[in-house]
């Protein structure tokens, strides 16, 4: 009876899987790596982004992910310029982000009531598959980035789009990072909310203490489609 009970709940956790790919907000994750002395220019070039979309200016291009975007179509000289200075990206990646259950209901309560918003990001190499109940990242590395702390990252939104970004400085153990997530809490594996998992299984990037820093984002769209099967 306990083995029948255990098969049916993971196959509940399939199915709701699917149905969350299928017509959950549409999320994405992107990872990217780069020279260790080039972080004081990534934060300042995250800060100086956020402080335009603060100000609602939608026109505004996300260059930031959009560079990722171009390093992923094999632009080698993908990166941006702050302060008459380049900064390239040695490797990226990019996968489907999965939101989970217990994520978008905290999400639903902040609409509601004003509760603090997920805002730690934390990195891990663990390659289990995503799914829509995981509320840890299950081999979880260092210490979670404070994206509400302008050294280690932001968050923003346009319109009906949010974009978490968590900057790690080289100073970060030697990690591959394979598995990645947004917390509503700093620490700890067994309190607080997790938003979402996301799993680079074909590409992830390694970063290595002292020789480079990294940086991943999370961005998700909550504009409404529909879907037939």
């Amino acid at each position: 009876m306990l083995e029948q009970k255990l098969q049916l709940t993971q196959r509940d956790e399939e199915r709701l899987t699917k149905w969350m790919k299928l017509y959950g907000p549409q999320e994405t994750g992107y990872a990217c790596l780069y020279r260790a002395e080039d972080i004081d220019l990534v934060r300042k070039f995250v800060t100086k982004e956020k402080f335009y979309l603060d100000l609602e200016e939608t026109k505004l291009t996300d260059e930031f992910i959009h560079q990722i975007e171009r390093k992923l179509n094999d632009h080698h000289d993908a990166g941006f310029e702050i302060d008459g200075k380049k900064v390239e990206f040695l490797d990226c990646s990019k996968a489907l982000d999965l939101p989970t259950i217990q994520g978008l209901h905290l999400l639903c309560r902040h609409c509601i009531v004003a509760i603090s918003l997920p805002r730690y990001m934390g990195v891990g190499n663990d390659t289990r598959e995503a799914r829509v109940y995981q509320q840890q990242l299950f081999n979880e590395f260092g210490t979670r980035a404070d994206m509400n702390n302008a050294p280690e990252g932001s968050i923003t939104r346009v319109n009906q789009s949010l974009k978490w970004i968590g900057i790690f400085p080289a100073s970060f153990p030697t990690v591959t990072v394979v598995e990645m997530g947004v917390f509503n809490v700093l620490s700890g594996y067994t309190t607080g909310t997790l938003f979402n998992r996301i799993v680079f299984t074909q590409f992830p990037i390694a970063h290595t203490a002292g020789g480079t820093a990294f940086t991943v984002a999370t961005l998700i769209n909550f504009l409404p489609q529909t879907k037939y099967e």
